[in-house]
């Protein structure tokens, strides 16, 4: 299953993600952002990284969900519920929601304000453009695009929207590291001064410097490393 599942993601999303990348719907998304961090308070506790109109988190929602699935950006019925699903407190929830069991461990209000969301949320994968071009049922995959529709919930819970963001946000001075590494004075380290004298133009030094964020903050899965490579390699 587990084979199956990586093969559809790489043959029906990434695939197409990694052409969207490249194109002007994306180009602008990305010089959107620019703007959004020219114009707005980006400093500690700044609304570049909090505001759900503009900003960070909206630009996520906005520019993963349509290089991986075609999702018009400028739809935004459809991203204000992908963002307050995504960012509005259920990404934990859906990330250990399809483990056998383990629903039971949430609240009766919190459970039924989930189960409310997430046939909503799985329709709008459903009905995406990457999604539609597959076939209902990828027979050699044996999964039907409503199964990779709910596939998909969980993986961009941790690894597509909020692990990337959480780093982000502590590469780019938002928040400030804990200290936890024994001799070190991480807390004391300010990476804005880091960020200032990196080439913005060199992308594996860019790279680099989050993946060594990523190294001093919190252990950093694959999946996540995959998810920030793949921003990082957006021209």
């Amino acid at each position: 299953m587990h084979e199956a599942a990586y093969n559809v993601f790489v043959e029906y999303i990434m695939m197409g993600a990694l052409t969207r990348q490249n194109d002007q719907t994306a180009k602008a998304l990305v010089k959107e952002l620019v703007k959004d961090y020219k114009n707005m308070p980006h400093g500690e506790e700044g609304e570049f990284f909090t505001d759900p109109k503009r900003g960070l988190p909206r630009f996520m929602i906005k520019y993963l969900h349509y290089t991986m699935f075609g999702i018009s950006p400028s739809d935004d019925e459809t991203i204000d519920a992908l963002f307050n699903f995504f960012y509005g407190n259920r990404a934990s929830t859906a990330a250990v929601y399809y483990l056998k069991g383990v629903e039971k461990i949430f609240n009766f209000l919190e459970r039924r304000a989930f189960n409310k969301q997430l046939p909503m949320i799985a329709k709008i994968y459903e009905e995406s453009p990457s999604l539609v071009a597959m076939p209902d049922t990828v027979t050699s995959f044996n999964l039907s695009r409503h199964e990779v529709a709910h596939m998909v919930i969980p993986i961009l819970s941790i690894a597509g929207t909020v692990g990337p963001r959480h780093i982000l946000r502590f590469a780019m001075g938002y928040e400030k590291f804990t200290k936890h590494i024994e001799g070190v004075d991480t807390d004391k380290i300010d990476v804005t001064k880091i960020w200032d004298n990196l080439n913005l133009d060199d992308k594996a030094e860019v790279e680099k410097f989050i993946y060594e964020v990523s190294r001093i903050q919190t252990p950093v899965s694959a999946s996540r490393k995959f998810f920030i490579l793949f921003i990082m390699h957006s021209d």
